[in-house]
């Protein structure tokens, strides 16, 4: 059954617009669907038309507001469908987007589209959190790791589960065991596939075209900024032990005294196994023993113990990548994700004045008014707070042709 949010966008009027007219959709943030803010009697929607009357027509996209990137890409390329549609209607009329949180990522993503970049006159975004995937060779380790420990752990249980079956049916669970992680692995390659910073990384656009409205103690964002220090946090001893692997590596393999010490180390540990062979009474097979057994730790734990340690840290970075996007475990485990203020670049940004009342430009004090839990969040406050919808009209009204 194909649900309402996931049906083309619904136009309120496809009417051609008057000269001078204009456009302003409206997209709401996660968990926001029909947000108090994008509805007719809002304070927003009537500070627009007491200032442009019919002159601007208000629409709104409707999309799902789950937190997953998915849905984000498929409201962004809803809100390209409008957009491309109005201006087949109305060719000379501009666009605005007014977005709220996340909104502010999916009229970002719409503007991938070089059509709709170009007929988008402008682009607000309120408490906005600009999602960065940077490519990461530590990540990327993670991801390695997890799969070989999983296959290793799949191994072990199967071998201790299976100790007092048959001989046959031992062989034939320690072998789909073996393949279990390959089967899995090969699902979410083809069901859920990883994902580029390319894919996922905004567009670069205009900075004059773009509005950054922020409110003071904004807890969505803190949150997501609290994931990535945990993130930094988790990556960082792994870092460290895999960078000195890889020093540990590079001195033996890419300097002379390093590759005469390694080469010396086989070329003892031979000499030993063979003159114990041939002259056994001399009793150096302990010696030979403990020179391999030596050789195995040192060289085992250069390059098992990033390994091991990553592998049991890639669990708890699944769940710090849940808050951006519940499907960006899956699809953006060897990129680097956080959560920023503004895109790269110089921007225009608005901060507005902090309180539990409002104040507007004309020094009228307003109370905050009530809501759901969402709309009670500073993270809310900035769609509803007098200084920035008057910031708002102003930065529109300069930016009309």
């Amino acid at each position: 059954m194909v649900k309402r949010y996931d049906r083309p966008p619904k136009r309120h009027d496809e009417r051609p617009l008057a000269p001078r007219a204009f456009t302003v959709t409206l997209v709401h943030g996660t968990f926001a669907r029909k947000a108090r803010w994008t509805r007719e009697d809002s304070a927003l929607r009537r500070a627009l038309k007491a200032r442009w009357g019919e002159a601007v027509r208000v629409e709104t996209l409707d999309w799902s507001g789950r937190n997953t990137q998915g849905a984000r890409e498929a409201a962004a390329r809803r809100l390209g469908a409008a957009i491309r549609e109005a201006a087949e209607t109305s060719p000379t009329a501009d666009h605005f987007i007014v977005a709220h949180s996340h909104g502010g990522n999916i009229a970002f993503l719409a503007c991938k589209d070089e059509a709709v970049k170009a007929k988008v006159a402008g682009i607000a975004c309120l408490s906005t959190p600009f999602l960065f995937f940077n490519r990461s060779f530590t990540a990327g380790f993670f991801s390695l790791s997890f799969w070989i420990l999983v296959f290793i752990a799949s191994i072990v249980a199967t071998v201790q589960l299976t100790m007092d079956w048959p001989e046959l049916w031992q062989n034939l669970a320690r072998g789909a065991a073996m393949l279990l992680p390959v089967v899995l692995f090969g699902l979410k390659a083809v069901f859920l596939p990883d994902g580029s910073s390319f894919d996922f990384n905004l567009p670069s656009l205009d900075p004059d075209k773009v509005l950054i409205v922020r409110s003071p103690g904004d807890e969505a964002s803190g949150l997501l900024q609290l994931a990535s220090f945990l993130q930094w946090l988790l990556l960082r001893p792994a870092s460290r032990l895999l960078d000195l692997s890889n020093r540990f590596w590079s001195f033996f393999h890419k300097t002379r005294i390093g590759l005469t010490l390694y080469l010396g180390f086989f070329a003892l540990a031979i000499a030993i196994v063979a003159v114990d062979a041939n002259w056994p009474a001399l009793g150096l097979t302990d010696v030979a023993t403990t020179t391999q057994l030596a050789m195995a730790v040192v060289f085992g734990l250069a390059t098992l113990l990033p390994m091991l340690l990553a592998g049991l840290i890639a669990p708890l970075r699944f769940f710090l990548l849940l808050p951006y996007g519940l499907d960006l475990p899956f699809r953006a485990f060897n990129l680097r994700v956080t959560a920023e203020t503004s895109p790269p670049g110089a921007w225009t940004v608005h901060t507005v004045s902090p309180g539990n009342s409002m104040v507007s430009l004309d020094d009228t004090v307003i109370p905050r008014k009530g809501g759901g839990f969402l709309e009670s969040m500073m993270h809310s406050e900035a769609y509803d707070h007098p200084e920035a919808i008057d910031r708002l009209c102003d930065w529109i009204a300069e930016r009309r042709r």
